[in-house]
């Protein structure tokens, strides 16, 4: 946590390096020294990661023929109201865990959704059997007019559902999904500031972030 004058601000992003973990299939990172202080008088990395790498959000053309790109976007849209539904130990996401939206006024820009499965990053079994939406969840989601969603795990569908439906649920309706969260369960009861701005990459499908809330002092 870092303090911002009369608010805190929680880091809810992964380290990204070399050996980030990436979702099956997906390309590793790599970081490689192009200019060294000592031979150049300056450094300089080559950074090559697939869209998807880390805590990173996913645009609809990530899944949707002519879907809308990040850059089509304004940068307002990355940033906004949230809140966090716990939902940790649960195997699947289901509509009446997101309960607590209900009567909920204003609805929120972001509903993040804590499962605690962020403890596994780093280990094989990250990537397996992580708790996802079903299908009534992410349409209950779809019908509420916010920006998007964010999960501590590596996808809102499951390894081997391939089609994606969820994601495409959710993307017909121009959510913005945020994966790879990391430390929702430090963020305090109530309403917070929520930034996940990717960078501005042309046509972009998915982009790392840099995520993290902004919560009132007296709350954290």
């Amino acid at each position: 946590r870092e303090s911002a004058g009369h608010s805190v601000i929680i880091d809810l992003s992964h380290e990204l390096h070399a050996a980030t973990p990436v979702f099956p299939g997906s390309p590793a990172p790599a970081f490689e020294p192009v200019t060294t202080i000592e031979r150049d008088g300056y450094a300089e990395r080559y950074l090559q990661m697939g869209s998807h790498t880390g805590t990173h959000i996913d645009a609809p053309c990530h899944v949707l023929a002519g879907g809308r790109s990040l850059d089509q976007y304004p940068i307002e849209a990355f940033s906004g109201r949230a809140v966090v539904i716990d939902v940790a130990g649960c195997d699947r996401i289901d509509a009446p865990h997101l309960r607590p939206l209900d009567g909920l006024a204003p609805i929120p820009d972001f509903v993040l959704l804590r499962t605690g499965w962020d403890s596994k990053w780093g280990t094989p079994g990250y990537f397996e059997d992580f708790p996802t939406l079903t299908a009534p969840a992410a349409e209950r989601l779809a019908s509420l007019s916010i920006t998007g969603i964010g999960l501590d795990v590596a996808s809102v569908d499951r390894v081997g559902d391939h089609d994606l439906p969820i994601h495409r649920v959710l993307m017909e309706s121009e959510l913005l999904i945020v994966e790879n969260l990391t430390r929702l369960g430090r963020i305090p009861p109530g309403p917070f500031e929520f930034h996940c701005a990717p960078l501005r990459v042309l046509c972009a499908d998915g982009s790392p972030v840099r995520a993290y809330a902004r919560v009132r002092s007296s709350d954290a």
